[in-house]
């Protein structure tokens, strides 16, 4: 069965990576078979905190695989969403952000 393994070590940029794998197989039957596939720089950038999903679902290592499966590595969050948004909208004031903007009123006619 063929599964496809995307990272990202920057922002704004990924990588995608297919491999061919026995009926059945685990994440961590992928893992090990991908870090015979890529050079042992990626695969040490990529080992360190481990967080996989299948499309955009966190999985554990023990979570069998389907064909066509994509499995993400993905970086830790550096600021929590809610926090970020909140900071957005105290930068932008409360009459330029969201249900508070003032818009204009359409021409009757």
């Amino acid at each position: 069965m063929k599964v496809s393994i995307v990272w990202s070590l920057q922002a704004r940029s990924a990588e995608e990576h297919e491999l061919e794998l026995p009926a059945n197989s685990t994440l961590e039957q992928a893992l090990q078979a991908f870090s015979h596939e890529v050079p042992d720089s990626v695969w040490q950038s990529l080992r360190g905190d481990q967080v996989w999903s299948i499309w955009g679902r966190r999985v554990g290592l023990d979570q069998s695989l389907m064909p066509g499966d994509r499995l993400e590595w993905t970086r830790p969050l550096r600021v929590d969403p809610k926090v970020a948004r909140l900071e957005r909208f105290v930068s932008q004031g409360m009459r330029k952000a969201g249900l508070f903007t003032k818009k204009p009123r359409a021409a009757k006619g």
